[in-house]
């Protein structure tokens, strides 16, 4: 019964061999597994090896004993290192069948902790389905999730867009109405300019008025002295006329001359008296232009003070719509770099909606070798089951020597 159960044994170790070989190519306890299976092994062919040596030792011992007629010396020295050899032999075995017994016992301790293990990795391996199962919901959520964030990021970049196209349509408003600003300003300078020359010109006539004024005064005392003068020639003419008459003939002639001398003097003093109301007439109207320039330079004052606030006001204006002008040009590069920025941020949502489909679809890869590993694991966790009921049948064979 040892030579068929040695054998059929031997077989089912190098069978469950190849198949821990091809199930665990890659495998932690491979290796581990592949030595024990070769320490069997190895038990199995040295007692093969021992019992068909003993058998044969048997045999040439009762050959020697009974069929060559050997020198009773010599076939007793023989005989007796024959016997000596045998009796050895016995211890020898005992030594090597109990080493043998000792690797079983190792090797079905290992056996069981494989089995344990890989039990374990079987329970394992399911949980680790199940995640990821969980992994692939979550997954299928957060692509979801990612489209729909996408969508709402494209919304936000497009009214960002048409933010940034009306700030660029703003800020190109507030540079011409900076310019415009700038040339108001350029003109209300011009006015300035020119209502201070209207001041100065303003200020000659007052003072060419003035002078026309004292001269007018001075043309009135001229006019008085000749009015003075010819009132005196009228009363001398009168005189000489009157004492030509006493003459009688003698003075007509003087008399003649002191008449038209007279005359003279009458219209002189009638000429003097339209000088004079000329001169009165004149000096009226030059009160009136005085006050007339008077009025004149006080409204040019008030409209340079006017023009001087208009030119603050526009000071202001151009100042504030600088700020303003700043401030646009600040809130457009913050408008770009937002727009930038959601660019990026779309381009990062695309890039993460692609990862989630390749992680998606990798997690399905990850769950179908989850599911092999599972099997496999089953199928390992037999054949350490299987390897277990063969040591611990060998060692019920290891205890048939002792």
């Amino acid at each position: 019964m040892l030579k068929i159960l040695l054998p059929l044994t031997l077989l089912s170790v190098y069978a469950l061999a190849d198949n821990l070989i091809i199930l665990l190519p890659h495998h932690a306890y491979a290796n581990l597994l592949i030595r024990l299976v070769f320490i069997l092994a190895l038990w199995i062919f040295m007692t093969i090896t021992i019992k068909r040596l003993f058998s044969s030792l048997k045999q040439r011992n009762l050959f020697l004993a009974t069929t060559f007629k050997l020198p009773v010396n010599e076939k007793n020295d023989e005989l007796k290192e024959l016997n000596q050899l045998l009796d050895a032999l016995p211890t020898t075995t005992i030594k090597v069948f109990q080493a043998v017994s000792e690797s079983s016992n190792q090797a079905a301790y290992f056996s069981d902790e494989l089995y344990g293990n890989a039990r374990n990795r079987s329970q394992f391996a399911k949980q680790i389905a199940e995640a990821i199962n969980h992994v692939v919901d979550g997954t299928e959520t957060q692509k979801r999730a990612v489209a729909e964030v996408s969508l709402a990021v494209e919304g936000v970049s497009a009214s960002i867009q048409l933010i940034a196209t009306n700030t660029g349509d703003i800020q190109m408003r507030a540079q011409r109405t900076t310019d415009t600003t700038k040339l108001g300003k350029t003109k209300v300078g011009d006015a300035i300019k020119q209502i201070n020359e209207i001041e100065n010109e303003t200020s000659a006539v007052q003072l060419a008025i003035g002078k026309v004024s004292n001269s007018s005064g001075k043309v009135s005392e001229i006019v008085g002295l000749i009015t003075d003068i010819a009132s005196q020639t009228n009363l001398l003419a009168l005189n000489a006329a009157i004492e030509a008459a006493r003459a009688g003939e003698q003075g007509r002639g003087f008399a003649v001359v002191a008449e038209e001398v007279r005359k003279l003097a009458e219209q002189s003093r009638q000429a003097t008296a339209e000088i004079s109301k000329l001169i009165v007439d004149n000096d009226m109207n030059i009160l009136h232009a005085v006050s007339a320039m008077n009025e004149v330079s006080k409204s040019v004052e008030m409209g340079i003070q006017v023009v001087n606030e208009a030119s603050q006001t526009f000071d202001q204006i151009s100042s504030l719509i600088f700020e303003v002008s700043g401030q646009i040009e600040d809130t457009a590069a913050a408008v770009e770099e937002v727009a930038s920025s959601s660019e990026e941020i779309l381009a990062s949502m695309q890039e993460i909606e692609n990862i989630s489909i390749e992680t998606a679809e990798k997690s399905v890869v990850v769950q179908n070798a989850s599911v092999q590993q599972t099997s496999i694991g089953k199928i390992i966790a037999g054949n350490l089951e299987n390897l277990a009921k063969i040591i611990q049948s060998l060692k019920v064979t290891a205890s048939n020597f002792d």
